[in-house]
């Protein structure tokens, strides 16, 4: 354990201080990525500022006798102009998860379906960049929107949600050049951890 904390800590070591020899291989004009996150908070009950409890999903991911409900990860894209001579980068993402459910303690079953959505414009910022390794950190806010509809019978009733969205990214690595793995991890509401492939478009 101790020689692969060793190698990891060289490693990293090696590449924060290795020259750039050339600018141009790490600065693109734009990219697109797409990836998958797991949404425990999204579909967490959680608590306001008066100490109540703020209904974020009518599928939560608590489990009971009455809930087995089928909950999808977080599906994303974003995409993200970088700006020239500057370690940032404009960003919109857009992030979808779908749940379902059927609960059978009635004459016939009822039936749940929820989609919850994320717009939001986000900032990135780069603190390494080497032409196959990027250290960065990423702030976001913007819309979320749930819709719920229950099919009880044939009749189907919905309802939609609409209200604020956010997300603080400290630490993401890219590895990869045009394309490449991104992992990330921080706090907010649709992805705090995720793992997606991008593709960067050189200028």
């Amino acid at each position: 354990m101790r020689k692969c904390l060793i190698s990891a800590f060289l490693l990293l070591a090696s590449v924060w201080l290795a020259p750039a020899q050339n600018e141009n291989l790490y600065l693109w004009n734009w990219d697109i990525e797409a990836g998958l996150s797991i949404p425990f908070i999204d579909r967490s009950v959680a608590v306001g500022l008066d100490g109540k409890s703020v209904l974020l999903s009518d599928i939560s991911l608590v489990r009971s006798s009455s809930n087995s409900a089928t909950i999808l990860p977080t599906f994303y894209v974003s995409a993200g102009r970088h700006i020239d001579n500057t370690p940032l980068c404009v960003r919109l993402g857009l992030y979808m998860n779908h749940a379902f459910n059927q609960m059978n303690g009635g004459p016939s079953p009822l039936r749940e379906r929820e989609t919850i959505l994320h717009l939001m414009p986000e900032l990135r910022v780069y603190y390494l960049r080497r032409p196959y390794v990027r250290l960065y950190a990423t702030l976001g806010a913007g819309l979320r929107t749930r819709f719920y509809s229950e099919t009880l019978d044939g009749d189907t009733v919905g309802k939609a949600h609409f209200g604020f969205t956010w997300q603080i990214t400290p630490l993401g690595i890219e590895v990869g050049k045009n394309w490449y793995v991104n992992v990330s991890g921080g706090y907010g509401l649709p992805c705090p951890v995720a793992v997606s492939v991008g593709y960067k478009f050189q200028k």
